[in-house]
């Protein structure tokens, strides 16, 4: 990652064709305008995060479900319980 400072009107280029430039800084808002080819495209962080999320929520499960076993089907010493004393990453 890499953390820049600018002031207004001082700019960041990206590529060869893509300019970010500092228009005005009030209190704890930036305001920019952005250059980029029409086929760059350029959004908000927080609407890319919901589009995302979104198109998660829509694509189909494809992974196949497995059958829980019939009660009694699977002897005693071969079933097993894990308890987690804190959530698992």
């Amino acid at each position: 990652m890499l953390v820049l400072s600018r002031r207004v009107k001082e700019q960041l280029v990206i590529g060869e064709d893509t300019v970010i430039t500092v228009q005005k800084i009030a209190g704890n808002r930036i305001t920019l305008t952005i250059q980029a080819p029409s086929e760059v495209r350029v959004r908000r962080g927080e609407l890319n995060h919901r589009e995302c999320t979104r198109q998660r929520a829509e694509k189909p499960n494809n992974k196949k479900r497995l059958a829980a076993p019939a009660a009694g089907s699977v002897p005693a010493d071969q079933t097993h319980v894990a308890v987690a004393s804190r959530p698992l990453a």
